[in-house]
């Protein structure tokens, strides 16, 4: 049995000052990791319960993450020179194309609600 392909991935690397915060939406899949530093990941507000709750995440150096939905991150550095590594995976064109055709079916099939990006 062959082993299939591995998607090809994006890399990114960002450093950023203590205090120093970045807003950024990212993708389901996506891996963050501290490289050098420390770094505080929240979440956007979510209600869980009747109640507004953020989620928040603190990444030592050599510690990574993985992402298991999309949405928008706040990446902030809690100590100078924090080196933080975005390796994005890249969705084949063929899986975006599907997802969008789901989207609209979903759409069509469910009357009075709308179909979300999930991608």
């Amino acid at each position: 049995m062959q082993a299939s392909p591995a998607r090809p991935t994006h890399r990114e690397d960002i450093r950023l000052q203590a205090g120093e915060s970045l807003l950024v939406y990212l993708a389901a899949g996506t891996r963050l990791a501290v490289a050098a530093g420390q770094l505080q990941v929240t979440g956007a507000p979510r209600w869980l319960g009747g109640q507004v709750v953020t989620l928040h995440n603190r990444l030592a150096e050599g510690e990574a993450s993985l992402l298991e939905e999309s949405g928008w991150l706040t990446l902030t550095a809690m100590r100078d020179g924090s080196l933080l590594t975005i390796s994005r995976s890249q969705v084949p064109p063929h899986r975006t194309s599907l997802m969008a055709w789901v989207r609209r079916m979903a759409a069509l099939l469910t009357p009075g609600s709308t179909a979300r990006n999930c991608a």
